[in-house]
């Protein structure tokens, strides 16, 4: 037996498509509907089955959902939220899947309706690729997907978000907004800005573009997720730009160290900054 009935996604792109294919190749709902404004995009999520069902009308989709799931950019998503959240039924539980989590509660506070509940979530995976396209059913396997539940909300609604994580194969923890967004910012957030700046640092060189050919492994390695959309990024960035700024206020102390270890020639210092990030690193568990 399904666990839900009804599932709404809105916004049917890489997580959202990734999270239609697990719910619907492990049967977890009756019926998943995927929901936008891209005929295209709705009939290439129809044919791979990342859904039941197209809706070109959010708001129409929504009003009959158990689960509500906002899978687009963090503004867009607002925007969303305020289009669909006067047309839902009592008993309707709507979550998200933005990177930053404080806006979007704090704005879900002011347009849910009485017996609707916002149960804020992430789950801590991706890819580099965009869309549809790189959607992929077993994203979510033993990721850890944050929730942002209120104090005072009712436990069953955070308890059904809960039960398609688990059911999806994700690991669901719990953390206050502000939590969420500090940890995203040290762990995501500033990893794709340095990557964006590592690339253009090396175009900006003279004749650097013709050096691009030729990076190794290392290079690669480290700028992979500046593959990732612009469009997307910039909407993080700015919707999170507090956190993103304390946090790059840290990442330039580093390098300053780093900067002037070099400057003085000074070896030992240079090679304790080394050896302190490489136990560091090594402490990371790998993903099961």
């Amino acid at each position: 037996m399904a666990l839900f009935q009804k599932v709404v996604i809105i916004g049917v792109g890489l997580i959202g498509g990734s999270l239609g294919l697990a719910l619907c190749r492990r049967r977890l709902a009756e019926t998943v509907v995927g929901a936008g404004r891209s005929k295209e995009n709705l009939r290439a999520a129809l044919q791979c089955g990342a859904i039941h069902q197209a809706a070109g009308d959010p708001r129409r989709a929504a009003a009959e959902a158990e689960i509500v799931v906002l899978a687009a950019h963090p503004r867009a998503n607002r925007e969303l939220l305020a289009e669909i959240a006067p047309g839902l039924a009592p008993g309707t539980v709507v979550t998200d899947v933005g990177s930053v989590k404080e806006d979007i509660v704090r704005f879900a506070g002011g347009v849910m309706r009485e017996g609707t509940v916002f149960v804020g979530g992430h789950p801590m995976a991706g890819s580099e690729r965009q869309g549809l396209a790189g959607a992929d059913p077993y994203l979510f396997e033993n990721a850890f997907y944050i929730l942002t539940p209120l104090p005072g909300q009712p436990a069953w609604a955070v308890d059904k978000v809960r039960a398609m994580v688990r059911g999806i194969g994700a690991q669901a923890i719990e953390l206050t907004p502000e939590e969420h967004d500090l940890a995203v910012a040290a762990l995501s957030h500033l990893p794709h800005l340095v990557a964006y700046a590592l690339v253009n640092s090396l175009a900006s060189l003279p004749a650097g573009e013709r050096l691009l050919p030729l990076a190794a492994g290392g290079f690669r390695d480290t700028t992979r997720i500046a593959l990732s959309s612009p469009v997307m990024w910039r909407e993080i960035f700015l919707v999170n730009r507090e956190k993103v700024l304390a946090l790059l206020d840290v990442y330039k102390r580093e390098l300053a160290l780093l900067e002037e270890a070099v400057q003085k020639a000074d070896g030992d210092a240079l090679e304790a900054r080394l050896q302190r990030a490489k136990e560091l690193r090594e402490s990371i568990p790998g993903r099961g």
